[in-house]
């Protein structure tokens, strides 16, 4: 990847630890896999309403507990749910502070007005980036392939010269069918880290 020129992060699951999933499943009464509940998660008409930025939170939560069939009040789940991204993995910070004096950075992330604020706030994560794409603001979202496509187009860089992590195979698979060398990160910072060192890119 000698004529890679900007690195692509999702958020959730990859700098940031996601601690919502097995809630998700309690509440199903565990009616999903792991897998079978981000696949669910990701084609979700109420989730890609709520993360394009079409409905509000209030709506949003109304239609996923009904959409999941999950025991909890709407209120109660919305209160839940704004703080699943638990926090930044340690030495994530130092991660970006790393790659950027070689290369620029961005993040591509499905996410909502709710877990930006407390990613630009709380975090005080995404003034790293030299390029943001929050679905909710894009109206784009992964996996579609126009996702990707944006992203080249917005930035002005081959899909070649852009490698991208995400923790979803389906999203990562969608980054490949746009050109784009992708990775799927199986525990966080860590497997970032390893495949950065391993093929010399930091």
């Amino acid at each position: 990847m000698k004529d890679l020129k900007i690195i692509l992060f999702d958020l959730g699951g990859v700098l940031i630890e996601l601690t919502g999933v097995q809630r998700v499943i309690d509440l199903t009464m565990n009616k999903y896999s792991v897998q079978e509940l981000w696949e669910k998660w990701l084609k979700s008409p109420s989730v890609r309403a709520f993360e394009s930025g079409k409905i509000n939170p209030e709506i949003f939560a109304g239609q996923v507990v009904a959409e999941f069939g999950m025991d909890i009040h709407p209120s109660d789940y919305l209160n839940e749910f704004t703080h699943w991204p638990g926090g930044k993995y340690p030495g994530a910070d130092e991660l970006l502070l790393k790659i950027k004096s070689k290369l620029k950075i961005g993040s591509l992330s499905n996410t909502n007005e709710l877990h930006w604020k407390r990613f630009n706030d709380e975090m005080d994560l995404i003034h790293h980036f030299d390029y943001n794409f929050p679905s909710h603001l894009t109206s784009f979202l992964k996996p579609d392939v126009e996702t990707y496509l944006n992203v080249i187009e917005s930035t002005g860089v081959k899909p070649e010269e852009i490698l991208f992590f995400d923790d979803n195979e389906i999203n990562v698979t969608g980054a490949m069918e746009a050109g784009i060398n992708a990775v799927r990160v199986e525990n966080g910072i860590c497997s970032v880290n390893e495949y950065l060192e391993m093929n010399e890119i930091i």
